[in-house]
């Protein structure tokens, strides 16, 4: 299914359970460093995370 979001140039809601992979992550979110460099501004000692902070940031 999420595939299928994708390749309508759509999103997907994130449950609570992460399950797409980093790809399709990204494909689903192509802004998603921007929240990621949003979140690094507000939070620059990284205390608030959760399951998709730990599974798709990647400061690389």
């Amino acid at each position: 299914m999420i595939d299928d979001a994708i390749a309508l140039d759509g999103s997907f809601y994130m449950p609570y359970e992460i399950v797409a992979t980093k790809e399709q992550f990204k494909a689903a979110y192509p802004n998603h460093n921007a929240f990621f460099e949003t979140k690094a501004k507000y939070d620059p000692e990284n205390r608030f995370t959760n399951k998709l902070w730990d599974k798709y940031y990647s400061s690389k």
